[in-house]
């Protein structure tokens, strides 16, 4: 899993968009969530909140962030 930069994982009342490295990520907007040591996510409850400030640039920042560290 050295190379996977995001999961999804669904629920009933929402969906995490999740990031394997989430604690390396910039979170200027305060969506990420979660105590782990590297893990973090974002709950996403409507299709709308997929659309709010700062969840693309995360998603970007995650796969760039990965993408470096595996050269």
């Amino acid at each position: 899993m050295s190379d996977g930069y995001a999961y999804i994982m669904p629920f009933r009342s929402w969906v995490n968009l999740g990031f394997f490295q989430g604690t390396k990520l910039m979170d200027p907007h305060g969506l990420l969530e979660g105590t782990g040591a590297k893990l973090r996510h974002i709950k996403l409850r409507t299709v709308a909140e997929t659309e709010q400030p700062g969840v693309r640039e995360l998603v970007e920042e995650a796969y760039t962030e990965r993408k470096a560290a595996l050269r």
